[in-house]
């Protein structure tokens, strides 16, 4: 009984000085000031953690959190420098990107408005139409309701007037609609 009493004691005692949570990202490093510029760590330092031993920040030395750099301002060179720090988990300098922009094409790039009809211009005519004057449209429809099928409508009008050739000469109304012919003439 007296061994289960003191093993729990101590048991007690080193579980007290256990820490909470385990910090993996806890870096403490000694350094000396050879240069203007100290490359403290190869990733990034989370900012307000850097801790140094008998200098001040701001007027001994500035850092560089993103590139993990310690600035030399008034630190005499050759001193020792003792650090403690936290590094950020992940790299900020590496890109991350779902999609790699270099494979997109150039006309797509460009804002164009998807509305706007720009017809091709075409070198060649199908026939000379300096004496020949059109008008005309044609026009297409879809329609569709509760108890039919979709319908496809079309309607071309066309007219022309005007000189083929210096003896013939063109007089048309062309259309596609049927006109019933009703027997009451209305």
């Amino acid at each position: 009984m007296q061994k289960c009493r003191l093993l729990f004691t101590l048991l007690l005692i080193y579980s007290s000085q256990a820490m909470a949570q385990w910090q993996p990202y806890i870096r403490t490093k000694t350094l000396i000031a050879d240069a203007d510029t100290i490359r403290i760590d190869s990733v990034a330092i989370t900012p307000g953690t850097v801790t140094l031993t008998g200098y001040k920040q701001g007027t001994d030395y500035e850092l560089d959190y993103a590139n993990g750099l310690l600035i030399n301002i008034s630190i005499p060179k050759g001193s020792r420098i003792d650090l403690r720090y936290q590094t950020v988990a992940y790299d900020l300098r590496q890109k991350f990107q779902n999609k790699n922009p270099n494979i997109i094409q150039p006309e797509f790039r460009e804002i164009k408005n998807p509305f706007l009809y720009t017809p091709e211009v075409s070198a060649t005519e199908f026939f000379n139409r300096e004496g020949v004057k059109m008008n005309g449209n044609l026009a297409r429809g879809v329609a569709f309701g509760n108890n039919q099928d979709l319908v496809l409508n079309s309607n071309l009008n066309l007219q022309l007037a005007g000189k083929l050739a210096n003896e013939i000469d063109v007089l048309a109304a062309i259309s596609d609609e049927n006109n019933p012919i009703q027997p009451e003439g209305n």
